[in-house]
C-alpha cells in the first residue's frame, strides 16, 4: 500500500509542476504577460482579498443564510426530493459508459505495473476529489450556506459532492454490466432501475402537493410576517410525513450535515452522512467490473479534450446521428453569404431552423397554457406575480444579448485561422464581413426570443385568467405596475438585437485588429487567456456605453413625444426609435471589417 501511495504522490505532484512550468514559460511573451497580470489582478481583488480577510477572520467567513431551525427542516425535505429525482434521472436515462480521470501515460505506467488492479480506479477517485475539494472550499469560502462555521460548510460540501460522483460511477459501471450478467440479475437490475424511478416520481409528486399548499397557505394569510410563520407550521407536517422520513431517508441523511443549525446537530448527522458515502465508495470499488476498458476510455476522452484546447475548439464532432442534421437545404447556386451562414451555424451545433421555429412555437404555447391554468387555479395572487417571470425574462434576454456574442465565435474569431481561404471565397470583403456575423447573430436572436416570449406568454396566460374571474389587469406589484410589462418586452425586442450585433462587430473588429493579443480560433484556458478576455470585455462595454449615448437621446425625444398619447406603451416606439442609430453603426462597423480583412496579412500574423 505504501508503494502504490507513493506512485500516486509521485504522478500527482509532476502533473502540477509540469503544468506550472508551461504557464510560467508563456508569460515570457508580452501578451500572455499583460493577461496574466490582469488575470491575477482579477482574482485578487474578486477572489483572493475574500479569502485573505477571511482567513484572518474567521468568525465572519462568507455570507450566512439566517433560516428558522423549523424552516430549515422544511428546507432539507425539500432539497431530499430535488436529489432523488435527479438520482432517479440517472438510473433511467444513463447510458454513458464508465469513465476514470487518468491519462494515457497513466494506463500505460500503472497497467503493467506490480499494483492492485484497481490501482487505476485509486488514482481516478484521488484526483476526482482532489478537484471536488478545492470546488468545496471554494464553496465554503463564498457562502456557507445553513451552517454557522467555515470548516462545518466545507465538511459538508466535499461529503455531498463526492457522494454523488461515486453515485454517478457506480450506476455507470453497474450499468455496464447489465450485458454480460445472466438474465437473473438483468431482472433484478431492471427492477431496481424501476423501484428508483417510482421514488423520482413520488418525490417529484409529493414536491407538487408542497407547492400547491404552500400557495393556499400563503394566499389565505394578509400580511407577509403571518404568512412566514403560517407557512412554516402548514407545512410541517407535509414535510415529516411518510415520503420525506422514510422514503427519502437516505437522501436526508446526506443532505442533513448541509443544513445543520448548529454545532451539536452538525456533529449528530454526520455519521449518518458518512456512512452515506462510505457505502457508495465500496459500491464502486467492490464492483467487478473492467477498469482497465473504463481507464482507457477515460484516457481517451482525456486526449482528445487536450487536442481540442490546443487547437482552441472545444466542441467536437457531432454524433452520427447529427451529421445528417442540417440549418436549412443549401441550393446549389446562389448568394455566397447563405453558404457562409450554413457552414456557420453547422459550426457550432446541428440542428434544422425549421425545428427549431415549431419548439419555439411549442414552448410559447405550453407556458401559455401553464400560465392560464395557474391564474385560474390561484386567482387572487395571478396579478402580483405577472411582475417576476416578466423581469426574470427581461433580466435574462438583456444578459443573453450582451454575454453570447462574445461567446459565439462561430465568425471572423474562428474563420480567420484560414485567413487565406477566406479571401479566394467569391465575396467582397464587406459582404464576407456581413455573412461572417450572420450566423452568431441568428443564434442570439433565436436565443433572445425565445426568453421574451416566453415572458410574453406567461403574461399573456395571466392576463386570460384575470379576464376569466372578472379581475382588473392593472395589478400594482411594489412600485412597478404590471402594464409596464409587457410593453417593456416588447420594446426589448427591438433594442436587445441591435445591441447584440454592436458588440459582434466590436469582437470581431479586436480580432482584425490585434490578433496577436485576440487570437481567432476557439477559446483558450488560462489566467492569461482569462485576463485578455477581461480587457477585452471592458473595451466592449467601453464602446458600448459610447454607442448608446445617440441611440438614449433619440429614444428619450420619441418617449416624451408619445406619452400623451400611447402612456406606458410609448416605450416600445421610443427603444423602436432609440436602436435605429444603433443600426447605423453597425452598418458602419461591417464596413470597418470590411476594410480591415481587406488589410489584413495572413504572412505577417501569429497567435500560436
Amino acid at each position: 500500500m505504501t508503494s502504490t501511495a507513493g506512485v500516486f504522490a509521485f504522478l500527482i505532484r509532476r502533473t502540477f509542476a509540469g503544468a506550472a512550468r508551461r504557464r510560467l514559460a508563456r508569460l515570457r511573451e508580452p501578451r500572455y504577460l499583460l493577461g496574466g497580470i490582469v488575470g491575477a489582478l482579477y482574482l485578487y481583488f474578486w477572489v483572493g482579498r475574500a479569502m485573505l480577510r477571511n482567513v484572518t477572520n474567521s468568525h465572519v467567513v462568507g455570507p450566512r443564510l439566517q433560516v428558522p431551525p423549523e424552516a430549515l427542516a422544511l428546507i432539507l425535505s425539500l432539497a431530499a426530493a430535488a436529489v432523488a429525482v435527479y438520482a432517479a434521472l440517472l438510473w433511467v436515462f444513463q447510458t454513458e459508459p464508465p469513465v476514470l480521470q487518468v491519462s494515457e501515460a497513466d494506463v500505460q505506467f500503472l497497467a503493467p505495473a506490480p499494483l492492485p488492479r484497481q490501482a487505476l480506479l485509486y488514482l481516478s477517485l484521488l484526483r476526482t476529489a482532489l478537484g471536488i475539494a478545492f470546488g468545496a472550499l471554494v464553496m465554503a469560502f463564498f457562502g456557507r450556506g445553513f451552517v454557522p462555521h467555515f470548516w462545518q460548510a466545507f465538511v459538508a460540501a466535499f461529503v455531498v459532492l463526492s457522494t454523488m460522483q461515486l453515485h454517478g460511477l457506480g450506476l455507470a459501471f453497474w450499468k455496464a454490466r447489465q450485458a454480460e450478467a445472466p438474465p437473473e440479475a438483468r431482472r433484478l437490475m431492471r427492477l431496481a432501475t424501476a423501484a428508483m424511478a417510482a421514488v423520482g416520481l413520488v418525490a417529484l409528486a409529493w414536491i407538487g402537493v408542497g407547492i400547491d399548499r404552500a400557495i393556499r397557505i400563503v394566499v389565505s394569510v394578509p400580511d407577509a410576517p403571518s404568512a412566514l410563520r403560517a407557512l412554516i407550521d402548514g407545512l410541517a407536517p407535509w414535510a415529516s410525513g411518510f415520503v420525506p422520513v422514510v422514503l427519502l431517508a437516505p437522501f436526508r441523511a446526506l443532505l442533513a450535515p448541509a443544513f445543520a443549525p448548529d454545532m451539536r446537530h452538525f456533529l449528530v448527522s454526520l455519521p449518518a452522512a458518512l456512512a452515506v458515502l462510505a457505502a457508495h465508495y465500496a459500491w464502486v470499488v467492490r464492483t467487478n467490473a473492467r477498469f482497465e476498458e473504463a481507464a482507457l476510455e477515460g484516457a481517451r476522452r482525456r486526449a482528445a479534450r487536450a487536442e481540442k484546447r490546443r487547437s482552441g475548439r472545444l466542441h467536437g464532432l457531432p454524433c452520427e446521428a447529427q451529421r445528417a442534421v442540417v440549418p436549412f437545404a443549401l441550393p446549389p447556386s446562389g448568394r455566397p453569404e447563405m453558404a457562409v451562414l450554413w457552414k456557420n451555424l453547422m459550426s457550432h451545433r446541428r440542428s434544422r431552423l425549421r425545428s427549431v421555429v415549431v419548439w419555439w412555437a411549442a414552448l410559447t404555447a405550453l407556458v401559455f397554457v401553464a400560465s392560464a391554468a395557474f391564474g385560474i387555479t390561484y386567482a387572487s395572487v395571478a396579478g402580483p406575480l405577472l411582475l417576476i417571470p416578466g423581469l426574470i425574462c427581461a433580466a435574462a434576454a438583456s444578459f443573453v444579448s450582451l454575454t453570447l456574442p462574445m461567446g459565439s465565435r462561430n465568425d471572423f474569431r474562428e474563420d480567420l485561422e484560414k485567413a487565406a481561404v477566406l479571401r479566394s471565397w467569391p465575396l467582397s470583403p464587406t459582404r464576407l464581413a456581413l455573412a461572417e456575423l450572420a450566423a452568431p447573430f441568428v443564434t442570439i436572436v433565436t436565443v433572445v426570443g425565445i426568453i421574451l416570449s416566453v415572458g410574453v406568454a406567461v403574461i399573456a396566460g395571466g392576463r386570460v385568467a384575470l379576464a376569466w374571474h372578472a379581475l382588473p389587469g392593472g395589478v400594482a406589484a411594489g412600485q412597478m405596475p404590471v402594464q409596464w410589462i409587457a410593453p417593456g418586452l416588447f420594446a426589448l425586442a427591438f433594442l436587445l438585437p441591435a445591441l447584440a450585433a454592436v458588440v459582434l462587430v466590436v469582437q470581431n473588429a479586436a480580432v482584425l485588429t490585434f490578433p496577436a493579443w485576440f487570437p481567432p480560433g476557439g477559446r483558450r484556458r488560462g489566467i492569461e487567456t482569462m485576463g485578455t478576455g477581461l480587457i477585452a470585455f471592458a473595451g466592449t462595454m467601453l464602446l458600448l456605453v459610447i454607442a448608446l449615448i445617440p441611440a438614449a437621446l433619440v429614444g428619450l425625444l420619441v418617449a416624451v413625444l408619445g406619452w400623451s398619447l400611447l402612456g406606458p406603451w410609448s416605450l416600445v416606439p421610443a427603444v423602436a426609435a432609440a436602436s435605429l442609430p444603433l443600426w447605423i453603426e453597425v452598418a458602419a462597423g461591417v464596413a470597418l471589417l470590411g476594410r480591415l480583412f481587406a488589410r489584413f496579412d495572413v504572412s505577417a500574423e501569429s497567435w500560436a
